[in-house]
């Protein structure tokens, strides 16, 4: 945890160290202000710890060695497709750097034209960035608009759809525009 204290962790009581957390967007204040839960995205479903932890670790290459010598590209390459990884994957995106989000971005809208009867995993993690509120730029956006309208649309991306339009914000009036 030295990563997000930089004194003795050791001294903090767990209010605290929940506190502190809630900087990173582990952790957040519940309905009444009183306690601390794991932060929820916009469609309410729980970010999990291991996942962030595990996110954190890629980014900032504190995994072991076999994945120290990987870029996260290199790490992502075979897990865009599994579930397990996509809160991990959605975690590296909002807490990377923009040059690492841009790369997986590119990297998902090329698989997406690689194998555009089989996209449907890479298009769905490309607009939950979006909804999740990543930082992206305008065009990169459109670009994963571009992407996910381009072929059928699923069930859980018209959800995603819904949400936007009806929950006022940035991220809804870019998709709007």
């Amino acid at each position: 945890m030295d990563w997000a204290f930089p004194q003795d962790v050791s001294s903090f009581k767990p209010e605290g160290i929940a506190r502190e957390l809630s900087h990173t967007g582990i952790f957040s204040k519940t309905y009444g202000e009183n306690a601390y839960s794991f932060s929820e995205n916009g469609i309410t479903a729980h970010r999990q710890m291991q996942e962030y932890l595990t996110a954190y670790a890629i980014v900032a290459q504190y995994s072991d060695d076999e994945y120290n010598n990987m870029s996260p590209l290199e790490i992502f390459e075979d897990k865009y497709t599994l579930s397990g990884w996509k809160e991990t994957i959605i975690f590296t995106v909002l807490i990377g750097n923009g040059r690492l989000r841009k790369n997986i971005i590119d990297s998902l809208i090329f698989k997406t034209t690689e194998d555009p009867d089989n996209c449907y995993a890479y298009t769905n993690l490309l607009f939950e960035f979006v909804i999740s509120g990543a930082n992206i730029r305008f065009e990169d956006k459109h670009r994963i608009y571009d992407a996910v309208f381009s072929e059928n649309i699923t069930a859980s991306q018209i959800s995603d759809i819904y949400f936007l339009t009806e929950n006022p914000g940035k991220t809804a009036s870019d998709f709007i525009e």
